[in-house]
C-alpha cells in the first residue's frame, strides 16, 4: 500500500527532514521563495519524470 502525504502548512514543510517534491499544476514561480530550489514535478507528470526525481534524491544531485 502506498501512502501520500499532503502538507499545506509551509512552516511544517520547511522543518521536514525527509526529502520531498512538489507535484503541482502551477509553475515553479508559484512556490514561495524559500522553496525555489525544491524539486518539483509539473502535473501531469510521467514515470520518467518521477524516476528522475527519485534518482536525484538517491544520488543527492538535482533532477
Amino acid at each position: 500500500m502506498s501512502r501520500i502525504l499532503v502538507v499545506e502548512d509551509e512552516a511544517l514543510i520547511a522543518t521536514m527532514i525527509v526529502p520531498f517534491v512538489f507535484a503541482t499544476g502551477h509553475s515553479d514561480s508559484a512556490l514561495p521563495p524559500r522553496f525555489a530550489s525544491s524539486l518539483t514535478l509539473s502535473k501531469p507528470f510521467d514515470f520518467d519524470a518521477l524516476g528522475r526525481v527519485i534518482t536525484a534524491f538517491a544520488t543527492g544531485c538535482p533532477a
